[in-house]
């Protein structure tokens, strides 16, 4: 695996030059800049650039990687304290940060996919890990959608995954400066353990950050480059292709 972070620096396509700044003094990051504006031109600039570590200012930034990786992955595993599973009928807010995961599923932002030119992923091939913080009917919608829904890591991936990370779903007294902060959490040291255990099965990995504009955590940049070390030395997955 190329061991290396790419950082698309953008939250829901503004551009952000604080979070470009600290992407490359604290993690060494290479960046993706976007030549048009909005979300979907950042997204295809990401998918273009195919980076297998990848940090964005929000999840939707999980959509560039598996979709320029799709026939290394097998199943996506969705780290989040929230389900963001919400669609343009569900959403109290009209937030787009609440539909990434829907829309990787097929489930919202149709119009987002036919930008980009790409299918949805069948949700029968996503979990969804650590989630806290649901909106009413919002697990339910999930399930009844395919994805399966832990609240905890398995121990042991038994296919080539894409691992996606909103580090909201991390212990908050570690990670304190995200913008949807709720209580409890994965612990990074359990994080990191199960990252490390399954290095041979995980084939992209894709980070939603910190409040961008704010300096990275600690516990997260130390996550991180632990992640560097874990994954370093090269992906042993055998792609099927079947995401």
């Amino acid at each position: 695996m190329d061991a290396r972070w790419s950082t698309l620096p953008y939250y829901l396509g503004g551009y952000s030059p604080e979070f470009e700044r600290y992407a490359r003094e604290d993690l060494s990051a290479t960046i993706i800049r976007s030549t048009g504006a909005g979300l979907g031109a950042a997204l295809c600039a990401a998918r273009e650039a195919a980076p297998r570590l990848l940090i964005g200012g929000d999840c939707f930034s999980a959509l560039p990687v598996v979709f320029a990786r799709r026939s290394e992955i097998e199943n996506v595993y969705w780290f989040d304290a929230h389900g963001d599973f919400h669609d343009e009928v569900t959403t109290s807010t009209g937030f787009l940060g609440g539909m990434p995961f829907a829309a990787l599923t097929g489930n919202a932002c149709g119009h987002l996919l036919e930008f980009l030119g790409e299918d949805p992923v069948d949700p029968a091939r996503c979990k969804h890990v650590g989630g806290k913080a649901w909106d009413e009917g919002e697990k339910e919608r999930m399930e009844a959608a395919g994805v399966e829904v832990l609240l905890t890591p398995p121990s042991h991936l038994d296919r080539p995954s894409h691992i996606h990370i909103d580090v909201d779903a991390l212990d908050v007294s570690e990670v304190p400066n995200v913008t949807h902060p709720a209580p409890g959490g994965l612990s990074t040291a359990s994080m990191a353990t199960f990252l490390e255990a399954n290095a041979d099965r995980i084939t992209s990995v894709s980070v939603s950050a910190w409040i961008v504009g704010t300096k990275p955590p600690a516990a997260c940049v130390h996550l991180l480059q632990h992640l560097i070390r874990a994954l370093g030395q090269g992906s042993r997955c055998s792609p099927d292709g079947r995401i």
